[in-house]
Protein backbone atom coordinates (compact mmCIF):
# COMPACT_ATOMS: atom_id res chain seq x y z
CA UNK A 1 0.00 0.00 0.00
CA UNK A 2 2.88 2.73 0.62
CA UNK A 3 4.45 1.85 -2.69
CA UNK A 4 0.67 2.27 -4.31
CA UNK A 5 0.22 5.99 -2.35
CA UNK A 6 4.23 7.07 -3.55
CA UNK A 7 3.52 6.12 -7.17
CA UNK A 8 -0.24 8.67 -6.29
CA UNK A 9 2.26 11.18 -5.01
CA UNK A 10 4.29 11.67 -7.93
CA UNK A 11 1.25 11.10 -10.10
CA UNK A 12 0.03 13.73 -8.33
CA UNK A 13 2.95 16.17 -9.02
CA UNK A 14 2.64 15.75 -12.75
CA UNK A 15 4.33 12.29 -13.33
CA UNK A 16 2.83 10.07 -16.18
CA UNK A 17 -0.86 9.65 -15.58
CA UNK A 18 -1.00 6.29 -17.78
CA UNK A 19 1.17 4.73 -14.90
CA UNK A 20 0.29 1.67 -12.79
CA UNK A 21 0.92 0.51 -9.69
CA UNK A 22 2.81 -3.01 -9.18
CA UNK A 23 -0.77 -4.84 -8.37
CA UNK A 24 -2.22 -3.61 -11.65
CA UNK A 25 -4.57 -0.79 -10.42
CA UNK A 26 -4.33 2.48 -12.49
CA UNK A 27 -3.55 5.75 -10.86
CA UNK A 28 -6.86 7.08 -11.45
CA UNK A 29 -8.31 3.92 -9.84
CA UNK A 30 -5.82 4.48 -6.87
CA UNK A 31 -6.79 8.13 -6.25
CA UNK A 32 -10.37 7.06 -6.26
CA UNK A 33 -9.93 4.45 -4.08
CA UNK A 34 -8.15 6.64 -1.40
CA UNK A 35 -10.77 9.77 -2.20
CA UNK A 36 -7.80 11.95 -3.14
CA UNK A 37 -10.49 14.03 -4.66
CA UNK A 38 -8.42 16.94 -5.33
CA UNK A 39 -5.81 14.87 -7.34
CA UNK A 40 -8.44 13.63 -9.57
CA UNK A 41 -9.24 16.85 -11.68
CA UNK A 42 -5.21 16.90 -12.56
CA UNK A 43 -5.31 13.44 -13.52
CA UNK A 44 -7.92 13.90 -16.27
CA UNK A 45 -6.51 17.31 -17.58
CA UNK A 46 -3.35 15.52 -17.56
CA UNK A 47 -4.30 12.56 -19.79
CA UNK A 48 -5.62 10.13 -16.96
CA UNK A 49 -7.94 7.51 -18.97
CA UNK A 50 -11.27 7.51 -16.90
CA UNK A 51 -11.84 3.86 -18.33
CA UNK A 52 -9.04 2.82 -17.30
CA UNK A 53 -9.39 -0.65 -15.17
CA UNK A 54 -7.92 -2.73 -12.87
CA UNK A 55 -6.80 -6.17 -12.76
CA UNK A 56 -10.49 -7.07 -11.58
CA UNK A 57 -12.03 -4.86 -14.32
CA UNK A 58 -13.09 -2.08 -12.66
CA UNK A 59 -12.99 1.40 -13.27
CA UNK A 60 -12.81 4.96 -11.29
CA UNK A 61 -16.26 5.35 -11.33
CA UNK A 62 -16.67 1.24 -10.14
CA UNK A 63 -14.28 2.04 -7.06
CA UNK A 64 -16.03 5.76 -6.38
CA UNK A 65 -19.53 3.76 -6.10
CA UNK A 66 -17.67 1.04 -3.82
CA UNK A 67 -16.61 3.56 -1.53
CA UNK A 68 -20.50 4.07 -0.98
CA UNK A 69 -21.54 7.87 0.04
CA UNK A 70 -18.23 9.02 0.81
CA UNK A 71 -17.79 8.44 -3.17
CA UNK A 72 -20.13 10.97 -4.05
CA UNK A 73 -17.83 13.58 -4.49
CA UNK A 74 -16.04 11.49 -6.65
CA UNK A 75 -18.80 10.22 -8.84
CA UNK A 76 -19.47 13.70 -9.48
CA UNK A 77 -16.07 15.09 -10.78
CA UNK A 78 -15.95 11.86 -12.87
CA UNK A 79 -19.64 12.19 -14.55
CA UNK A 80 -18.91 16.05 -14.84
CA UNK A 81 -15.50 15.04 -16.74
CA UNK A 82 -17.27 12.58 -19.26
CA UNK A 83 -20.03 15.39 -19.87
CA UNK A 84 -17.46 18.03 -20.36
CA UNK A 85 -15.73 15.78 -23.19
CA UNK A 86 -18.59 14.79 -24.71
CA UNK A 87 -19.57 18.27 -25.00
CA UNK A 88 -15.97 19.03 -26.38
CA UNK A 89 -16.33 16.51 -28.88
CA UNK A 90 -19.90 17.64 -30.39
CA UNK A 91 -18.23 21.09 -30.75
CA UNK A 92 -15.08 19.76 -32.63
CA UNK A 93 -17.93 17.28 -34.99
CA UNK A 94 -20.04 20.71 -35.63
CA UNK A 95 -16.89 22.62 -36.34
CA UNK A 96 -15.41 19.78 -39.00
CA UNK A 97 -18.65 19.73 -40.63
CA UNK A 98 -19.26 23.32 -41.07
CA UNK A 99 -15.65 23.64 -42.77
CA UNK A 100 -16.72 20.85 -45.35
Amino acid sequence: MQSELTLLFYVCQGADPSVVSSQGTPAIVLATMNKYVDCIPSLLESGADINARDKNGNTALHAAVNIGYGGKEVIDILLRWVTLMCAITLVNKSVEVRNL
